[in-house]
């Protein structure tokens, strides 16, 4: 995790964590990058390990962990 992503975790907020599974080369990041910023990038580089992404709501904060499909 991000060291920005716990300055972004709020005490009074409902927490959640999603961790992404599948196996290589399906769109697990291609899919949450599609949520996160509203868009669609056909190009990319392959996840090595896990990235971690927090996206806030109204009183909740979804961090998701998209991890590589080894």
């Amino acid at each position: 995790m991000r060291m920005s992503d716990l300055d972004d975790m709020d005490e009074d907020k409902l927490n959640y964590k999603i961790i992404l599974l599948g196996l290589s080369m399906v769109g697990k990041t291609k899919l949450l990058a599609r949520y996160k910023f509203g868009v669609f990038d056909p190009t990319g580089v392959t996840t090595v390990a896990v990235d971690s992404y927090c996206v806030k709501a109204p009183g909740v904060c979804f961090n998701y962990h998209d991890t590589a499909g080894q």
